[in-house]
């Protein structure tokens, strides 16, 4: 998370720190744990993988924008 304000998640991250309520790293980390999530589409099962993918990203936007 350290190399968030001068890797290749920068822009994101000065995006979160301007538009966005609370911490930009934990924001950051929020989604960064979304991108990672379809690594492990098999352990959710995949028949139900994209409602699951679809009900985490709802509840991710919404509560990251509330």
């Amino acid at each position: 998370m350290a190399a968030a304000t001068d890797g290749p998640m920068a822009d994101v991250f000065q995006f979160l720190s301007t538009h966005l309520k609370g911490d930009p790293q934990v924001l950051l980390g929020v989604l960064r744990a979304v991108l990672l999530t379809p690594l492990h589409a098999e352990h959710l099962g995949t028949e139900i993988y994209p409602a699951v993918m679809n009900r985490l990203i709802d509840a991710v936007t919404e509560g990251i924008t509330s």
